[in-house]
């Protein structure tokens, strides 16, 4: 599993500033992740999921043919998690307040059905927040409920499905270049809400 570092948030401006300070956690926690490809068992996964099993360690299981850098995931859990703080969450838990920043859209029920795991998913990326990483005992509870092999998160790029992205975030066009894409599935992420 590896920890990613969430970006802080901005520098507060000096203490003889004229303007005011918003208080923000600087201490936010890391992201934890792991990479699973050829997934033979997402339909019963997503099942343990829908019924909240205890099998099901804590974290989100995202579609990783959905995500095209680490950056969205890093994005959609600072915001989760700022919304969290500010207790203005549109859903009820942390992890599918995540699914839902990776949409470019208001409608949660889309966003966990195009972000979360689906019966056909091969690839999922699991994402755990926490300030410390996760213990032996999660990631070995991790490694048996997901029949798949465990993978390195630079193959993300070889999983993700840049025609998928495409249509979902409605990049116009379809590119084959994928920071031309990532500069707009950012955009759109960025922008969700704010153009009604």
């Amino acid at each position: 599993m590896q920890a990613v570092t969430l970006p802080p948030l901005f520098s507060p401006p000096p203490p003889h500033s004229p303007l005011p300070s918003v208080p923000l956690s600087s201490d936010l926690p890391n992201i934890h992740l792991v990479l699973f490809r050829n997934v033979q068992n997402a339909k019963q996964i997503k099942e343990l999921v829908i019924k909240g099993d205890a099998e099901v360690p804590e974290c989100v299981l995202v579609n990783a043919a959905m995500i095209l850098d680490i950056f969205q995931v890093q994005m959609a859990c600072t915001k989760a998690l700022l919304h969290q703080q500010q207790g203005i969450m549109r859903t009820r838990t942390l992890y599918s307040e995540i699914l839902f920043n990776l949409s470019p859209t208001n409608n949660i029920s889309d966003a966990l059905r195009q972000f979360g795991i689906s019966d056909t998913s091969s690839s999922l990326l699991c994402v755990m927040v926490s300030k410390e990483a996760p213990t032996e005992q999660i990631q070995e509870a991790l490694a048996s409920l997901i029949d798949g092999q465990r993978a390195s998160l630079d193959e993300l790029g070889e999983v993700c499905d840049l025609q998928l992205i495409s249509k979902v975030y409605k990049t116009g066009t379809p590119t084959s270049d994928p920071s031309r894409i990532l500069s707009l599935v950012i955009g759109a992420m960025a922008l969700k809400g704010h153009l009604n």
